[in-house]
């Protein structure tokens, strides 16, 4: 279920609340609820509300929530499978790339006067694939499909398109999917990666691990996410996969700063393919009014959410 409401009307509150009341009614165990944020400070105040509200039914209670964002469980997913993995932050990612531009197989795009700018565009690169989940194989498939026609993607300023050419277009697309695999291929050797790579790593290794996947499946039984607008396709994705068969996800989200639907740095296609997901996944109830009272009432809070944790088959996992 997704709760759309705008600022202040008690959104947190809300999943404050349904934590409680799946706590208390006998539906979960501590262990077993996913509480995802945006950021670190958001997921030490929710746990910190969500102890304090069990508190007055349980004056001795401690909670055991896994609160925090989906970076922190993706890297918490490869570290319990064994995988070594070290962050760059992007600032970090550019001067790796900049100390091995040798390496990256770069022809077209070599002009020093250019070459930061497209180091810069890279990494922007980097982040909408992770978005997409889309992988340097993945990319390069798509790259080989490509034909001179009207359908052909532009890789240059829109005046550069007719005297550049339509083969010369193919090309350099060619030779951005060779940067990217090489890129990759370097980051990976030396077990380094962006965020983007953490959430695509772990998607990928819960892919691949049935047992793995099924044991992070266990601790996610109730799985709930704060700030939902700001979510992109690979969270919804990974949310998706550890929900499982029932897809008990509960999200609240502000129609107002609308990320899922419309991002400023994410690609057209991008945003219409997350708004497709989210679709496919959610079950949409606009009620600012809602929200605000669920805020004081916790009973009211699940009268409109009973169907999340009483028909496993609420939201049915779509292929991808």
């Amino acid at each position: 279920m997704l709760v759309l409401a705008g600022a202040g009307t008690g959104k947190t509150t809300v999943l404050v609340e349904r934590i409680a009341w799946l706590i208390e009614q006998g539906h979960a165990k501590p262990e077993e609820v996913l509480a995802i944020t945006f950021t670190d400070n958001a997921a030490d105040e929710l746990k910190a509300r969500v102890e304090k509200r069990l508190r007055r039914t349980a004056p001795m209670f401690k909670t055991a929530i896994w609160a925090g964002t989906f970076h922190a469980y993706c890297f918490g997913i490869l570290k319990r499978a064994g995988q070594d993995f070290n962050l760059l932050l992007p600032e970090d990612v550019y001067v790796f790339l900049r100390q091995r531009i040798d390496q990256l197989g770069l022809k077209r795009f070599i002009k020093p006067a250019d070459l930061g700018q497209f180091l810069d565009d890279l990494k922007n690169f980097f982040d909408r694939c992770h978005e997409e989940l889309v992988g340097p194989e993945r990319f390069q498939a798509y790259v080989d499909r490509l034909r001179p026609g009207a359908d052909l993607p532009r890789n240059c300023r829109s005046k550069d398109v007719e005297e550049m050419g339509e083969q010369e277009t193919i090309e350099r697309w060619q030779e951005i999917a060779r940067v990217y695999s090489n890129a990759m291929r370097l980051l990976e050797r030396e077990n380094m990666g962006t965020f983007g790579m953490m959430i695509r790593n772990a998607v990928r290794l819960l892919e691949s691990d049935r047992e793995l996947l099924e044991r992070e499946q266990r601790k996610a039984r109730f799985i709930l996410i704060d700030e939902f607008q700001d979510c992109n396709s690979s969270n919804i994705i990974l949310a998706q996969l550890l929900a499982g068969e029932t897809q008990n996800i509960f999200a609240v989200g502000d129609p107002l700063r609308p990320r899922a639907w419309c991002w400023m740095k994410t690609s057209a296609r991008a945003a219409i393919s997350c708004r497709w997901r989210l679709r496919q996944l959610m079950r949409t109830r606009r009620c600012n009014r809602w929200a605000r009272e669920c805020s004081f009432s916790a009973r009211r809070c699940n009268r409109g959410a009973t169907a999340v944790t009483s028909r496993r088959d609420a939201f049915p996992l779509t292929s991808r």
